[in-house]
């Protein structure tokens, strides 16, 4: 229904622009444009959506200096730990004053486990960043901008994996939604991404991983989320799809390092801008 309502309204833009290029705009298609826009962007969404903007893992080797602070500005959050095995794993990193709550990351899939980090930094690749006074506590990117992440503890097996909840977002109008990026990375294994709004088995969206060997690049995910209500909890987890099974790939595992979002406006909101700015432009005309 948002779609259509969004594809009609640049239809009428459209037209309306069209129309102001040959004559001079009136008052009342100014009035009657400005009523069409605002009917259609501010309808209000039917139920919550979640939907894949990447189609599958993305290689962040092109940009290695992933800066969390420009990514996630509505919040954004880290896992860069050693620890052992445990049932869950906190943020070690969060945006100071972020919206919206990130969990901890539990264990995620049919191999029920444990999760942990590592103390091995060698195998990482790929670095991240963020301004220290957006963090939380004041804490600086890691010197070596490596993020271990958390994986789950049961390595060389398929459908072990991570998993983290973000709550506490309120519902967007006027065409906006959160645009969520997450960061894993895998060793000697591919994995796959599975997002879901708890409670909506219909609302299931994956993308497939990138198969990694020895080294740990970084990978993300893009996906774009609107809740219906502040109460709706969006969970993403993060499985092996495949597991290293060529000679002396053992260890096989993945990870989720980080996760950022922020808002993004659809293309209604910015034609319902360009109407009211050629709207007033032409009343300046007028007036002239």
């Amino acid at each position: 229904m948002v779609l259509r309502s969004t594809a009609y309204l640049v239809l009428k833009i459209q037209i309306g622009v069209s129309e102001m290029t040959q004559t001079k705009p009136t008052f009342c298609t100014f009035v009657l444009l400005s009523i069409f826009a605002c009917a259609f962007s501010l309808t209000p969404l039917q139920a919550a959506t979640l939907t894949n903007t990447t189609t599958s893992a993305v290689s962040t080797l092109p940009t290695p200096n992933v800066d969390l602070s420009a990514i996630g500005t509505l919040n954004w959050a880290a896992w860069d730990t050693d620890s052992g095995s445990t049932t869950s794993i906190a943020p070690t990193q969060v945006k100071a004053a972020g919206v919206g709550t990130v969990s901890s990351i539990t264990e995620s899939g049919t191999a029920s486990s444990t999760v942990r980090g590592s103390t091995n930094r060698t195998s990482s690749v790929d670095t991240f960043t963020w301004t220290t006074s957006d963090e939380s506590s004041n804490t600086a990117a890691p010197v070596d901008g490596i993020l271990i992440g958390a994986f789950n503890t049961n390595l060389d097996h398929s459908d072990a994996g991570v998993q983290f909840n973000i709550t506490d977002l309120a519902a967007l109008t006027g065409g906006q939604y959160y645009e969520i990026n997450i960061f894993t990375s895998a060793f000697r294994a591919q994995g796959i991404l599975n997002a879901s709004i708890v409670g909506d088995p219909g609302s299931l969206i994956s993308q497939n991983g990138i198969y990694h060997g020895a080294s740990k690049y970084t990978e993300y995910h893009t996906i774009a989320y609107n809740p219906d209500s502040i109460s709706d909890s969006l969970n993403i987890a993060y499985d092996v799809l495949v597991e290293g099974t060529s000679g002396g790939e053992t260890s096989s595992h993945i990870s989720i390092q980080a996760v950022a979002y922020s808002i993004v406006p659809e293309p209604s909101t910015f034609a319902l801008l360009l109407i009211f700015g050629l709207g007033s432009l032409g009343l300046r005309r007028r007036k002239a």
